[in-house]
């Protein structure tokens, strides 16, 4: 299969939400799926690229599914940076007996 380097470049532009947004609160796990994780190491550039990505979304949108919902995670991942990670259920299960 061959591709070209316009058709890679529209492929990431899509997966990244970037040319067609999600829309509401509840797509905010699959969002940061999709993505392999939104940089979190400053939180406010976390939400402003949630925001660039996402409609009906708030800053308190965000903090609800990290910090109330517990949709989102907190992660050192790619780089050993920051990212909002969607929470898995095994991880919840750890957490929880933790």
């Amino acid at each position: 299969m061959q591709v070209t380097w316009d058709e890679v470049r529209a492929r990431r532009l899509e997966r990244h939400s970037l040319t067609s947004r999600v829309t509401g609160a509840a797509a905010l796990a699959d969002l940061a799926h999709r993505t392999c994780g939104i940089h979190a190491q400053v939180m406010a550039s976390a939400e402003l690229s949630i925001c660039a990505r996402a409609d009906g979304i708030t800053q308190q949108d965000v903090r609800d599914a990290l910090w109330r919902d517990r949709t989102l995670a907190k992660a050192w991942t790619i780089r050993g940076t920051l990212h909002l990670r969607r929470r898995a259920r095994a991880h919840r299960r750890r957490v929880g007996r933790a």
